[in-house]
């Protein structure tokens, strides 16, 4: 199909943890997922499109 591998879901949940406002942003490893998450979308709709 032509198409590049993407690590879509890897082996983490989507979220970052935090109780307080501003608190998840301290998540470094569930920052990074979300910044990989939203790449991934991008990725994926840009080929939709």
């Amino acid at each position: 199909m032509g198409c590049s591998f993407q690590d879509w879901g890897g082996i983490y949940w989507n979220v970052a943890y935090g109780k307080l406002s501003g608190e998840a942003l301290k998540d470094s490893e569930g920052v990074e997922t979300m910044k990989n998450l939203g790449k991934n979308i991008s990725w994926l709709l840009e080929r939709m499109g």
